[in-house]
């Protein structure tokens, strides 16, 4: 099966796999277009076949993976299309209309993403409430039968356009431009939402490129989150910036995401061999990002690392 892969206007190329190796190639055209840009430090853009094919089948499941959801938000999905967690290419076909970064997924074939001009569907603080009470039964990133998020991270989050003030679920053509994150009572996690609050507007008064909160009451405790890789153009419309989160620019899986990967246990705390901050400085230092077009942080939460 062969997935589209599309930035803004232009097809940057095709994502290719039999269930067990993967493969993806860019358009001619897009190589040859002056403003291309690779997905990634380990998938360069380049014609013909790789160098090792085995080597760039785990590039590229690495990289497309870590454009799922996790936890929670990937069980859920999963389980709403009848798919396996496992199924990286079935699940890219449901989510990747609305990925972190640049890029739009389509089945190679099934629409010509230019055309599309679909009217998004408003979310009015009342029926956000409702859904926030009605979480335990009813996943919050599902909405009228369709999973609408593919956005790393175990909070409860809704991603939605926000025009005048008013929420959308993005559709079609229409991109979000903020998180809605939504606080998790009787959870260990109660009052994050306030506490990210607090956190992202001291860093911001720090002087820090921390994302623009508010924290809204629905009446229960939303934070709004304006997300770091979409930009409003002066016409309205919204632009999806290239952006690589910590495990896609250091080439490692969504499972190293952390950097105690195996735990805290005496017995293996030590071995730290996820994504850490003294390797994202590394890649960093070594000069090995090669447009400022690239972003190290990890989700569209304003998180500053995974």
């Amino acid at each position: 099966m062969r997935l589209e892969v599309w930035a803004g206007e232009r097809r940057v190329g095709w994502l290719a796999s039999d269930g067990n190796t993967f493969a993806f190639a860019y358009d001619p055209a897009w190589l040859a277009h002056p403003d291309r840009f690779a997905l990634s430090p380990f998938l360069p853009c380049t014609a013909g076949p790789p160098p090792d094919a085995n080597e760039h089948s785990i590039r590229v499941r690495q990289f497309f993976d870590n454009l799922l959801p996790e936890g929670r938000g990937l069980e859920d999905a999963a389980r709403t299309f009848g798919l396996s967690k496992a199924n990286l290419v079935g699940l890219l076909v449901h989510l990747g209309r609305e990925c972190a970064g640049a890029f739009r997924i389509f089945a190679e074939g099934s629409r010509d993403p230019r055309a599309e001009d679909t009217a998004p569907r408003e979310v009015e603080p009342g029926e956000l409430s409702q859904r926030i009470r009605e979480r335990p039964g009813m996943p919050i990133t599902v909405w009228d039968a369709r999973v609408r998020l593919s956005i790393a991270g175990v909070q409860d989050k809704v991603a939605v356009c926000e025009q005048g003030g008013r929420w959308f679920l993005p559709d079609g053509r229409t991109s979000s431009t903020h998180l809605l994150k939504l606080e998790e009572a009787g959870h260990e996690r109660r009052r994050l939402t306030t506490n990210e609050f607090f956190c992202m507007r001291l860093a911001r008064a720090a002087g820090l490129p921390a994302a623009n909160v508010r924290l809204v009451q629905v009446p229960e405790p939303v934070l709004v989150v304006e997300r770091f890789d979409r930009r409003v153009r002066a016409d309205g419309s919204i632009e999806r910036l290239h952006t690589l989160d910590g495990c896609q620019v250091l080439g490692l899986p969504s499972i190293h995401k952390y950097e105690r990967i195996y735990g805290d246990n005496v017995d293996v705390r030590d071995q730290r061999h996820g994504a850490s901050l003294a390797r994202l400085f590394g890649v960093a230092v070594a000069g090995q990002v090669p447009s400022p077009r690239w972003s190290a942080r990890s989700s569209c939460d304003g998180r500053s690392s995974r």
